[in-house]
């Protein structure tokens, strides 16, 4: 919910709970939601119909998700349902059950589902999603870490940049006469500032300019106090720069660890403690061993 109140106004909005209606629920309840839809409308689903036909499992219980999603919209009295595209036939089903309800069906707003940063549906399975409550400079890295592909959408959904220069991005994209590191850099200032206010936006972009254009290492990073002398491989799991030592060695074998700036060409390094040293993975991942 924190991150939900980032975006609306938490004096101006009523949190409910499914509990409220569903907690009472009954098998009268369930059947007569069930009798109010037929087989025929729940293969409009297209996902249904196409596992219908080809002779692939469907179970009651998923043909009745619908129908308790538009029940929610029924308990509510909804005025207006707002939803991903991948929600439309469950939005509809709601304005469905109103109106057979006798009530004023609700007013439907959908919005495009929104990629993450490698083009793939945005999830922390992935590890390409953009949080509402990253740090500023985390969140400007992330969007410019974007696939190019998905800018148009990025600018579309995130901005409110006029559709005729919307068009001409695209034009510009597809022609290869604009670089699509600036227009990352535009929008990921965008982003931000929106979270984060202008002078955070302002920061995190001068940031990645040292970081990542002047290759400077970052004037703030996470610190790993070292009381023994550690094999680089341990430290970089005790400081969280690797999740295990198959994947230190993996990033070491790759290249990409370094230790004030020189890169680590194995494993026998140790790093003694009071160094005041930086440890470096990719482009990223910073910690100062003191």
């Amino acid at each position: 919910m924190e991150q939900f109140f980032r975006v609306v106004d938490r004096q101006r909005t009523e949190v409910r709970w499914q509990s409220e209606w569903f907690g009472s629920f009954t098998l009268e309840h369930a059947l007569d939601l069930a009798g109010r839809f037929t087989l025929a409308q729940m293969l409009a689903h297209e996902t249904f119909r196409r596992r219908y036909e080809s002779g692939a499992g469907l179970t009651i219980l998923e043909l009745m998700y619908p129908m308790l999603q538009g029940y929610d919209s029924v308990a509510i009295r909804a005025d207006v349902e707002i939803g991903g595209t991948d929600q439309k036939f469950n939005i509809l089903a709601g304005r469905e059950l109103m109106a057979q309800l006798g009530m004023r069906p609700q007013q439907v707003v959908l919005v495009p589902l929104i990629p993450g940063t490698d083009g793939r549906k945005m999830s922390k399975t992935f590890l390409n999603t953009i949080d509402i409550r990253m740090p500023p400079a985390e969140m400007f890295g992330r969007v410019m870490s974007m696939s190019d592909a998905v800018l148009p959408l990025y600018f579309e959904v995130f901005t409110d940049v006029p559709l005729a220069e919307l068009a001409e991005i695209r034009r510009a994209l597809a022609e290869g006469t604009v670089n699509p590191r600036d227009l990352k850099a535009r929008i990921a200032h965008e982003i931000v500032a929106q979270f984060h206010g202008l002078a955070a936006a302002q920061e995190a972009e001068a940031a990645f300019v040292r970081q990542f254009v002047q290759r400077a290492v970052p004037s703030e990073m996470p610190e790993h106090p070292l009381l023994t002398p550690a094999p680089i491989v341990d430290l970089m799991v005790a400081a969280g720069l690797a999740a295990s030592k198959s994947e230190a060695r993996r990033l070491i074998d790759g290249g990409g660890v370094r230790v004030n700036g020189e890169r680590v060409e194995g494993y026998d390094l140790v790093i003694q403690p009071g160094a005041n040293a930086v440890v470096q993975v990719g482009r990223r991942k910073f910690v100062r061993v003191v």
